[in-house]
Protein backbone atom coordinates (compact mmCIF):
# COMPACT_ATOMS: atom_id res chain seq x y z
CA UNK A 1 0.00 0.00 0.00
CA UNK A 2 2.38 2.59 0.80
CA UNK A 3 4.64 1.51 -2.16
CA UNK A 4 1.94 2.53 -4.07
CA UNK A 5 1.41 5.68 -2.43
CA UNK A 6 4.28 6.86 -0.76
CA UNK A 7 2.98 9.90 0.66
CA UNK A 8 0.82 8.31 2.95
CA UNK A 9 3.50 7.91 5.53
CA UNK A 10 2.97 11.86 5.91
CA UNK A 11 -0.72 12.15 6.40
CA UNK A 12 -1.79 13.00 9.76
CA UNK A 13 -3.98 9.96 11.58
CA UNK A 14 -6.73 12.93 12.46
CA UNK A 15 -6.89 13.37 8.79
CA UNK A 16 -7.13 9.24 7.92
CA UNK A 17 -8.84 7.69 10.59
CA UNK A 18 -12.80 10.25 9.58
CA UNK A 19 -11.95 8.81 5.96
CA UNK A 20 -10.74 4.92 6.85
CA UNK A 21 -13.98 4.99 9.31
CA UNK A 22 -16.77 6.47 6.23
CA UNK A 23 -15.13 3.35 3.51
CA UNK A 24 -15.39 0.81 6.20
CA UNK A 25 -19.02 1.62 8.19
CA UNK A 26 -20.71 3.89 5.65
CA UNK A 27 -19.37 2.34 2.22
CA UNK A 28 -19.01 -0.76 3.88
CA UNK A 29 -16.34 -1.57 1.64
CA UNK A 30 -13.44 -4.39 2.49
CA UNK A 31 -10.36 -3.34 3.47
CA UNK A 32 -9.11 -4.70 0.02
CA UNK A 33 -10.14 -1.80 -2.04
CA UNK A 34 -8.02 0.60 0.19
CA UNK A 35 -5.02 -1.65 -0.39
CA UNK A 36 -5.46 -1.12 -3.85
CA UNK A 37 -6.27 2.35 -4.20
CA UNK A 38 -4.49 3.98 -1.24
CA UNK A 39 -5.01 7.33 -3.34
CA UNK A 40 -8.69 7.19 -1.58
CA UNK A 41 -6.95 9.06 1.41
CA UNK A 42 -5.60 11.16 -1.08
CA UNK A 43 -9.14 12.64 -1.61
CA UNK A 44 -11.58 15.49 0.60
CA UNK A 45 -13.90 13.56 2.24
CA UNK A 46 -16.48 16.29 2.18
CA UNK A 47 -16.18 17.18 -1.52
CA UNK A 48 -15.56 14.44 -3.37
CA UNK A 49 -15.74 10.99 -1.23
CA UNK A 50 -19.12 11.61 0.01
CA UNK A 51 -20.99 12.99 -2.76
CA UNK A 52 -20.30 10.92 -5.17
CA UNK A 53 -20.22 7.70 -2.96
CA UNK A 54 -23.87 9.44 -2.50
CA UNK A 55 -24.99 9.89 -6.20
CA UNK A 56 -23.86 5.98 -6.26
CA UNK A 57 -25.99 4.74 -3.75
CA UNK A 58 -29.13 7.01 -5.70
CA UNK A 59 -28.06 5.14 -8.69
CA UNK A 60 -27.79 1.40 -6.88
CA UNK A 61 -24.07 1.34 -8.68
CA UNK A 62 -20.99 -0.21 -7.33
CA UNK A 63 -18.18 1.11 -8.74
CA UNK A 64 -14.10 0.45 -7.63
CA UNK A 65 -12.59 3.10 -5.51
CA UNK A 66 -10.21 4.33 -8.30
CA UNK A 67 -13.06 5.25 -10.88
CA UNK A 68 -15.19 6.10 -8.37
CA UNK A 69 -13.11 8.87 -7.06
CA UNK A 70 -10.44 9.33 -10.24
CA UNK A 71 -11.11 11.98 -12.55
CA UNK A 72 -13.33 15.05 -13.16
CA UNK A 73 -17.03 15.50 -12.14
CA UNK A 74 -17.76 15.34 -15.85
CA UNK A 75 -16.10 11.78 -16.51
CA UNK A 76 -17.11 10.28 -13.11
CA UNK A 77 -20.98 11.82 -14.08
CA UNK A 78 -20.06 9.70 -17.55
CA UNK A 79 -19.54 6.65 -15.69
CA UNK A 80 -22.32 6.88 -14.04
CA UNK A 81 -24.99 7.74 -16.76
CA UNK A 82 -23.00 5.01 -19.19
CA UNK A 83 -23.90 2.59 -15.90
CA UNK A 84 -27.38 3.89 -15.35
CA UNK A 85 -27.67 2.92 -18.91
CA UNK A 86 -26.27 -0.86 -18.84
CA UNK A 87 -29.35 -1.22 -16.09
CA UNK A 88 -32.22 0.54 -17.96
CA UNK A 89 -31.35 -1.94 -21.35
CA UNK A 90 -30.75 -4.97 -18.93
CA UNK A 91 -34.28 -4.56 -16.82
CA UNK A 92 -35.62 -3.83 -20.43
CA UNK A 93 -34.44 -6.92 -21.67
CA UNK A 94 -32.21 -6.05 -23.99
CA UNK A 95 -28.89 -6.43 -22.63
CA UNK A 96 -29.63 -9.63 -21.01
CA UNK A 97 -26.50 -12.23 -21.32
CA UNK A 98 -27.15 -15.54 -22.24
CA UNK A 99 -24.81 -17.92 -20.90
CA UNK A 100 -24.70 -22.18 -22.48
CA UNK A 101 -23.52 -24.89 -20.31
CA UNK A 102 -21.98 -27.37 -22.35
CA UNK A 103 -25.20 -29.27 -22.52
CA UNK A 104 -28.30 -27.13 -22.45
CA UNK A 105 -28.99 -23.74 -21.83
CA UNK A 106 -29.10 -21.85 -18.37
CA UNK A 107 -32.61 -23.12 -16.93
CA UNK A 108 -34.71 -19.99 -16.82
CA UNK A 109 -34.52 -19.88 -12.80
CA UNK A 110 -30.85 -19.97 -12.91
CA UNK A 111 -31.26 -16.38 -14.98
CA UNK A 112 -33.95 -14.90 -12.85
CA UNK A 113 -31.57 -15.41 -9.91
CA UNK A 114 -28.82 -13.72 -11.96
CA UNK A 115 -30.85 -11.29 -13.40
CA UNK A 116 -32.37 -10.35 -9.49
CA UNK A 117 -28.52 -10.14 -8.50
CA UNK A 118 -27.69 -8.07 -11.17
CA UNK A 119 -30.51 -5.62 -10.70
CA UNK A 120 -29.04 -4.94 -7.02
CA UNK A 121 -25.97 -3.60 -7.97
CA UNK A 122 -23.73 -2.86 -11.13
CA UNK A 123 -20.06 -3.12 -10.77
CA UNK A 124 -17.90 -1.38 -13.08
CA UNK A 125 -14.30 -2.00 -13.37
Amino acid sequence: MVADFPALLRYNVDILKPKYQYLRRVMVRPLKDLIEFPRFFSYSLEDRIEPRHQTLVANRINMKLRYMLSGSDEEFAQRVREAVERRARFEAGKGAVETFSDAAETSKEEETKAGAAYQNSIEVD
